[in-house]
């Protein structure tokens, strides 16, 4: 374990960190483009930068809780996202190694469930 927690360290700063940083701040500016575009959803976490990072947070539609389309978005698709503590709220993480048509798919199917 240690060994492969030793490697991956590695080959992360091989990367580097900035870059790895600005991948993130790119990818989680893509999705939040979405929950704009998305009738009904409202970008709840920072938007803009130094305070944009990996993890986006969006409110979904009345009558539609985050609990219910983590379920709907796992059992029927296998995508893993996370409902957080207010109700209607759904978490996306994103990470440098996520492409854009990961994230352009994951809201493809989050507004099928919006509208």
């Amino acid at each position: 374990g240690y060994g492969g927690w030793h490697e991956a360290l590695t080959w992360l700063s091989e990367l580097g960190w900035p870059r790895i940083r600005s991948r993130i701040s790119q990818l989680s500016a893509h999705a939040g483009e979405h929950v704009r575009k998305i009738s009904g959803l409202q970008l709840v976490s920072p938007s803009t930068e130094p305070l944009r990072n990996g993890i986006v947070v969006f409110r979904l539609p009345e009558g539609l809780t985050g609990t219910t389309l983590y379920h709907r978005l796992y059992q029927e698709h296998k995508v893993l996202v996370s409902p957080v503590s207010h109700p209607r709220d759904l978490r996306v993480c994103v990470h440098f190694f996520n492409t854009e048509e990961e994230i352009d798919g994951l809201f493809a199917r989050i507004r099928t469930y919006c509208t």
